[in-house]
C-alpha cells in the first residue's frame, strides 16, 4: 500500500535518489549535460535535502520498499504558495503518486491561507507540462531558468492555478 506523508530523516537517501533519477530521466536530452549534472549536485544532495525535511519542506508517497515519490512546496506570498518539486520514480509513474503529492502540498497551502499555486516547468518536459495543464494549471510567462551560469540562455514556462 502507498501512503503519502511528511518526510522524515529516515527518507532523505531516498528522496535523493528518486530526484536525481527523475531530473536526469526527465531532462536528458532537453537541457545540456552540465546543467542536469550542476543542478542534481545543488539540490539534491543529503545535506541540503535534510535540512529543508527538518523546516517540513517535503513530502514522499512510501511503501514497504522505500520512497517511490517525493514533492516539495511552500508559501510564497500571504495567500501564493509555489510547488518546487515534484518527482515520482520512473517504475512507479501513472500510478496516482504525483497526483497524491500534489494533493497533499496543495492542502497544506490552502490550510495556510493560499489562494493561487504556481509551478515552474521547462519547455519540452513532456512529463510535467500535460500534468500540471491536466490539473487546471494555466500557462502564464516564460522567465530566465534557475541557476543559470554565464553563456546559458535557459528559461521557464510559469503555470498558475487557483486553488
Amino acid at each position: 500500500m502507498i501512503t503519502i506523508q511528511k518526510a522524515n530523516e529516515h527518507d532523505v537517501m531516498g528522496i535523493c535518489r528518486v530526484c536525481r533519477e527523475s531530473y536526469w530521466e526527465t531532462y536528458t536530452g532537453i537541457l545540456p549535460s552540465s546543467y542536469i549534472a550542476r543542478i542534481v549536485d545543488q539540490f539534491y544532495q543529503p545535506t541540503r535535502v535534510v535540512s529543508e525535511v527538518t523546516h517540513q519542506e517535503w513530502w514522499v508517497a512510501k511503501d514497504n520498499d522505500g520512497v517511490l515519490g517525493a514533492g516539495s512546496g511552500g508559501m510564497t506570498g500571504t495567500d501564493v504558495c509555489e510547488l518546487y518539486v515534484l518527482y515520482v520514480d520512473v517504475r512507479w509513474r501513472y500510478h496516482g503518486i504525483g497526483s497524491g503529492l500534489l494533493d497533499a502540498i496543495t492542502e497544506e497551502c490552502r490550510a495556510q491561507g493560499a489562494k493561487t499555486q504556481w509551478v515552474s516547468v521547462t519547455p519540452g518536459n513532456l512529463k510535467g507540462i500535460p500534468f500540471y495543464e491536466s490539473r487546471g494549471f494555466v500557462f502564464q510567462q516564460v522567465i530566465p531558468a534557475y541557476a543559470q551560469v554565464d553563456g546559458e540562455n535557459l528559461v521557464s514556462l510559469r503555470y498558475m492555478r487557483k486553488i
